[in-house]
């Protein structure tokens, strides 16, 4: 009986042991599981972050490129409203300066063109009727001339002015001009206008001497610079021309003793609309325009042209353009 009660005993202990290993291996199985099942919750919430982040990622480079595009198209914006403000503000002076020169033309035509066409229509009149005798015409016959010779300046001043305004007018005909017979023509022409003042042309420019330029534009603009001091010169003046090679520039001075100019004068000599036109020593009118179409058109050829003076001591216009080998 003790033997088992012994045996009865361990039995019980050995299931006693049994059951506490069991339970304690289902213990650790259960804290197996849910060590995985918090694993498994972490990764899931990884994964969850890991998709949060990369979604975030995606939001944030697409507000991106949307913030970026939208400055881009801003400063494209702009870039188009800056330049179609310059671009109006190009057309509006360029508006004002095609004004300028309808004021300007309408101007000559009314006034400065009318009065000399309006004295030979006369004179020619009262020819024909015989109040003035082909001898009484004669003495009249050289002012007449000299105010055609203006008219015809005037003219030519306004339609190459009117073709330099125009888009695409602007090309040259380049070529090889000896400045000593540019001047002597020049000279011809004006020389009946000369004469009737007293005042002696004097052409110094040597015979070999060159430049590479337009000849009808350079020839519009030594006849105006000598035209003007003409009109600028008293009786019994003179004016002279002078040229110099310097490099490869040939630079041609036109001098005159007559009224001068302030250094105000000077400073507005060049500007569209600010150099309106003075009387002459004999009373002759002008446009206006000459010296700026003159100005214009060296600087069209590569040159420039500036003047000196002092009142009452005359004017020197100098003229610079590319020397012809």
């Amino acid at each position: 009986r003790d033997s088992l009660a012994k045996e009865e005993a361990l039995r019980n202990a050995r299931k006693l042991e049994f059951d506490y290993e069991l339970e304690k291996k289902e213990a650790q199985i259960a804290l197996l599981k849910k060590d995985k099942d918090i694993e498994a919750a972490n990764v899931k919430q990884q994964r969850l972050l890991l998709i949060a982040a990369v979604i975030g990622l995606v939001l944030a480079s697409t507000i991106a490129f949307l913030f970026f595009s939208s400055l881009k198209n801003a400063k494209r914006n702009n870039e188009l409203i800056t330049r179609q403000k310059q671009e109006l503000e190009q057309q509006a002076e360029r508006l004002e300066q095609l004004n300028q020169f309808k004021d300007t033309t309408f101007s000559v035509l009314s006034h400065d063109l009318r009065s000399p066409i309006n004295a030979l229509t006369g004179t020619m009149a009262m020819m024909d009727e015989g109040i003035v005798t082909p001898e009484e015409f004669a003495v009249y016959k050289n002012e007449l001339n000299n105010k055609l010779q203006s008219v015809s300046l005037m003219l030519d001043n306004l339609l190459l002015w009117a073709r330099s305004q125009m888009k695409g007018e602007h090309t040259l005909s380049v070529e090889r001009i000896n400045v000593r017979r540019n001047v002597l023509r020049v000279f011809a022409v004006l020389k009946d206008a000369a004469d009737h003042k007293d005042i002696r042309l004097v052409n110094n420019v040597d015979e070999g001497l060159y430049i590479l330029a337009d000849r009808t534009q350079i020839e519009m603009v030594i006849r105006n610079i000598v035209s003007n001091a003409i009109k600028f010169t008293p009786h019994g003046g003179m004016i002279t021309v002078d040229a110099s090679v310097e490099s490869d520039k040939v630079s041609i001075s036109i001098t005159d003793r007559g009224v001068g100019m302030t250094q105000e004068q000077i400073d507005r000599l060049f500007k569209d609309g600010t150099n309106a036109s003075s009387q002459g020593t004999g009373g002759e009118k002008g446009t206006g325009i000459g010296l700026i179409l003159s100005y214009n058109f060296v600087k069209n050829n590569g040159g420039d042209m500036v003047a000196c003076s002092k009142p009452g001591r005359g004017t020197t216009f100098t003229v610079t353009l590319p020397v012809g080998h």
